[in-house]
């Protein structure tokens, strides 16, 4: 019944629909198929990425290892976006703050959690 090809692996978790597309984007350009979970709310309703735990990237099982290979050499690291607004910070609270009152939520600026980067799970 459970086809262990057919079996799907948690690589990552990401709160941001562009990091979710090129990180997609750059498994299938290396030839390993990619399911993004609950990327089709996400663009619907860009607010719900928090409430859904954020958007799900899954490889195939039998593609983990290449997938994580793949990754983890071509990752340079994560730095915090820059400002939502503006880079003086009143006036990036004061568009943050009318945004709200508009209810327009600024995106999240959330650090993704990643499988290649987690000390128990690395490539063989």
């Amino acid at each position: 019944m459970d086809d262990p090809v057919d079996a799907l692996s948690w690589i990552a978790t990401v709160y941001s629909l562009p990091e979710a597309r090129c990180l997609a984007a750059f498994l299938r350009t290396h030839d390993i198929p990619v399911l993004a979970a609950n990327v089709e709310h996400a663009t619907l309703n860009p607010t719900l990425i928090s409430a859904l735990g954020g958007i799900r990237i899954f490889v195939p099982a039998t593609a983990i290892h290449a997938a994580l290979e793949l990754l983890h050499e071509g990752d340079g690291g994560w730095s915090n976006p820059p400002t939502s607004y503006s880079h003086h910070k009143l006036l990036n609270f004061a568009l943050a703050l009318a945004l709200f009152v508009f209810a327009i939520v600024p995106p999240p600026r959330v650090r993704g959690l990643y499988q290649w980067h987690s000390p128990t799970v690395s490539p063989e």
